[in-house]
């Protein structure tokens, strides 16, 4: 029997995988790549100590926590104790950009010379009207996705190497090329437009902010979990966890007011969702998204133009 290494996406997956008795080692690497700084070399320690800072200042995480997502990765570096490493992803930001900095870091250590690469990603499945995810899979499907999974190439890891380097790079506009649909990674193309979203386009704010606002400015006074169950919701291809939007609603600042547990726009939100807003008087808005900030471009569809 081929000595495999399965790599999940979370820990969600992690429990459905054991149920459905999947022979094989397991690795859960749920690292959150999509969100905050990134360097283009993965799992040394100059990246491990951007993202811990990065994770521990934002979502109130103690550094130690992180020391987990670091141990995980252990086992993917063990990758020449094997003969095939299977990695399960879905369609969503989340997920593509984790996918592309481990195929990319595959690719660096040359893992294809030494064990099969296969691929499973879910997304459009029969049976299903919407996109799925693995978690909302029964566990009955998870040997078909096994038995049907796809060898990934070196030209294949080698395409996900420059996705990454340009994701970890200085300028979003280099990512462009990733909006182009590609035959194996078929849902990295609406992932990446999903991620140029994140830029503010010409109004200084972004899809996920006029979202908030706009929400809130339909039913004020709301309840703040109502909202992030709204957003969990109405996400296509995001990804995001409640914690994730609990920051970006935090990074509203004084364009909401939160009073007696319920959210409601202050005259700057409503004013914001009318007219816009010069994205520089709000720094906190500001993200840093890979090697990129979204205070240096705005966004014209899926093409990037400095401010």
């Amino acid at each position: 029997m081929t000595k495999q290494l399965h790599i999940l996406n979370g820990f969600a997956t992690y429990h459905l995988f054991k149920e459905a008795g999947i022979a094989g080692d397991v690795c859960v690497w749920d690292e959150i790549l999509s969100e905050g700084p990134c360097t283009y070399h993965i799992a040394n320690d100059n990246f491990w100590k951007v993202r811990s800072d990065f994770v521990s200042q934002t979502f109130g995480r103690a550094a130690s926590e992180y020391e987990t997502v670091i141990e995980h990765f252990s086992r993917i570096r063990a990758f020449e104790q094997y003969e095939e490493l299977v990695l399960w992803y879905e369609y969503d930001l989340f997920c593509q950009v984790n996918l592309m900095a481990l195929l990319s870091w595959l690719y660096s250590a040359k893992a294809y010379n030494k064990a099969k690469i296969h691929l499973i990603c879910v997304g459009k499945e029969s049976g299903y009207d919407q996109l799925v995810g693995l978690g909302q899979l029964p566990v009955r499907k998870y040997p078909e996705l096994l038995e049907n999974r796809i060898e990934l190439s070196e030209s294949c890891l080698a395409y996900a190497d420059d996705i990454w380097s340009a994701y970890a790079g200085d300028d979003p506009r280099e990512l462009v090329a990733a909006t182009i649909p590609h035959p194996v990674f078929t849902y990295l193309s609406d992932a990446i437009q999903a991620h140029f979203k994140r830029f503010p386009d010409q109004s200084g704010l972004n899809e996920i902010e006029k979202e908030l606002l706009s929400y809130i400015g339909q039913h004020q006074p709301l309840k703040l979990d109502q909202l992030v169950r709204h957003m969990l919701q109405w996400q296509h291809y995001y990804g995001f966890g409640d914690l994730q939007y609990y920051v970006y609603i935090k990074k509203l600042g004084d364009l909401v007011a939160f009073e007696s547990g319920t959210l409601s726009l202050t005259d700057q939100g409503a004013m914001a969702l009318k007219d816009g807003i010069d994205r520089q008087q709000y720094p906190d808005l500001n993200l840093t998204l890979g090697g990129s900030t979204t205070s240096l471009f705005y966004r014209n569809g899926t093409t990037l133009y400095p401010s």
